[in-house]
């Protein structure tokens, strides 16, 4: 019997079940929505606060969030060390700040000196959240196809092995049963005429006497 490694079980390879499609749309939801909102405040603010140009406008409210989105991918992707996932995380930070603050100037008469903060931190939060979901469910099936194609490289493996264990038991099966119609066959006399059975000898004449006497 072939044992094959746990890792690779194809039936333990089709468990892995990938983020359901309406989750996935959900998320999508979520980030256009969100992301699109916070782009929106970023480039009113950049127009009727800053007095920006159309062009600059544009670009001050869409980089932002573009940024930790951007990072937020590399974040979750990317295998480095501490110091640039620290660096990555404080530059996300900082683009969330400025999209926060742009965000908290638009809507402090409606929200409040405190709760306009708020408004900001809940749309770039739910936005970099969905975005992790979405990366999630690519991983995931990714991960399952890898999985599947290794579990159905090992299963060809083991059937070409299968099929060279059985070619070599039929092989010696079949030896096995011409030695055995060897061995049960009755052995057949030699060739040449038979040999004549030696004639007996005659028995000889009785001794006479010592005295010499005829019998």
């Amino acid at each position: 019997m072939i044992d094959m490694p746990k890792h690779a079980n194809p039936e333990a390879a089709a468990v892995a079940v990938p983020v359901k499609s309406g989750a996935t749309a959900a998320a999508w939801a979520v980030l256009v929505g969100m992301g699109g909102t916070s782009v929106t405040y970023n480039i009113f603010h950049a127009v009727n606060h800053g007095r920006m140009n159309l062009g600059l406008a544009l670009l001050y409210g869409i980089a932002p969030v573009f940024a930790a989105m951007c990072l937020s991918h590399i974040v979750a992707e990317h295998a480095s060390g501490n110091a640039m996932k620290l660096a990555a995380f404080a530059v996300m930070a900082g683009a969330m700040t400025l999209s926060m603050g742009a965000i908290a100037s638009v809507v402090a008469p409606a929200a409040g000196p405190w709760m306009r903060w708020l408004f900001g931190a809940v749309l770039d939060a739910a936005a970099l959240v969905a975005l992790r979901v979405i990366l999630e469910g690519r991983s995931r099936k990714a991960s399952a196809a890898s999985a599947m194609e290794a579990a159905h490289a090992i299963a060809r493996e083991a059937a070409g092995k299968v099929a060279g264990l059985e070619a070599e038991l039929s092989r010696v099966l079949a030896e096995l049963e011409a030695e055995r119609k060897r061995a049960s066959s009755p052995r057949k006399p030699r060739r040449g005429s038979p040999r004549k059975p030696r004639p007996s000898s005659a028995p000889e004449p009785a001794l006479t006497s010592a005295s010499g006497s005829a019998p």
